[in-house]
């Protein structure tokens, strides 16, 4: 927490507070960082800036014929914009828009000329900034790369930029999905062990989870004892209805309803039946429900969720090594860290 509160001190910048951190935690792997945001950076990505406004009618095409080909088989990551630029001013970020033979800023009534923005880039180029899908292509433009790691989201994105590459004359990487794992305590594990689950069984929604539970351990299934029942009370009514019909039909068919509203009546006892079990079981269900919360939080991964410092204040800053150490980057199934 010292540690943290040194870095995130007052007077300092989030990004500075960051690089601090990162560097704390990832110094001794060889780690470099490197700001997009510097203005010499962005001085080489000028022809990229220009290009795009030049050629966007190009670009975008390009862009949708590709989505519209993914969405066939599979969802398309990323909405496809006209422009893949941003503007920068000091009341923040704007996305920049073509307006028949203007541009502007999305929401907002600033204009310019082809001509304008042109000089712009010229003249203060640290004003722009790529999106989501012509930024892999600026990083690969500034740094070309063999191989991209990422993660799921990422690299299905990738399949859509990959027509700007061409466009641009860069090379695209090969893009390696990175590693997924589960960090799992000795609490959290003994839970599993004791209900006999594996880490994938919780991958599901927790209440379906402590049904399948709560059933697990109970000597006979609810659904199954209603579930005989109800097929008893049809077959009853069934006979019954026979039975009526002999002697007035309207009082045989008026037998319908009287059934549905018995099913109805015995799916409202199952309910309370079932409320009434879980109460019984409260110690488990808590127990569930702090596995669930550990392992599956909020029905993501950990890595969705979970900020690393729960772990290091736990188990400190060494836990990064024993990470590194167990960690396979060849594995694309999801892993387990036991700690």
């Amino acid at each position: 927490v010292s540690k943290l509160k040194s870095f995130y001190s007052e007077g300092r910048t989030f990004k500075d507070a960051f690089r601090e951190l990162l560097f704390w935690i990832f110094d001794s792997f060889g780690l470099m960082l490197f700001d997009p945001q510097d203005t010499e950076v962005k001085n080489l990505l000028k022809p990229i800036f220009k290009k795009e406004i030049s050629e966007f009618r190009t670009h975008s095409e390009k862009l949708v014929n590709v989505s519209a080909c993914l969405e066939e088989e599979y969802h398309a990551q990323v909405k496809v914009r006209p422009i893949n630029l941003f503007y920068h001013t000091e009341e923040g970020r704007y996305l920049i828009e073509p307006v028949e033979n203007e541009f502007r800023l999305k929401r907002k009534r600033k204009k310019f000329s082809y001509e304008e923005l042109i000089a712009l880039i010229d003249s203060e180029p640290e004003r722009f900034s790529p999106n989501v899908l012509l930024r892999p292509v600026t990083q690969d433009y500034l740094l070309p790369t063999a191989f991209y790691i990422g993660g799921p989201s990422e690299v299905a994105y990738f399949a859509q930029v990959m027509p700007l590459y061409t466009t641009y004359q860069v090379e695209p990487p090969v893009i390696y999905p990175r590693s997924s794992a589960t960090i799992l305590e000795k609490n959290i594990a003994s839970i599993l062990e004791k209900y006999s689950l594996s880490l994938t069984d919780v991958f599901i929604d927790s209440e379906k989870l402590k049904d399948r539970i709560i059933q697990n351990i109970s000597p006979d299934s609810l659904d199954d004892i209603f579930s005989h029942i109800a097929t008893d009370i049809e077959l009853s009514f069934d006979k019954l209805k026979e039975r009526l019909f002999e002697f007035d039909k309207t009082v045989a068919d008026a037998s319908t309803k009287y059934r549905q509203k018995t099913l109805q009546y015995l799916e409202e006892l199952k309910g309370k039946a079932i409320d009434a079990q879980k109460k019984k079981h409260e110690i488990t269900l808590r127990q569930i429900d702090k596995l669930s919360v550990a392992v599956y939080p909020k029905s993501n991964f950990q890595e969705r969720e979970f900020n690393f410092i729960y772990f290091v204040y736990r188990y400190g800053i060494k836990l990064i090594d024993k990470i590194y150490e167990e960690l396979s980057i060849n594995k694309f199934e999801h892993q387990i860290i036991n700690i």
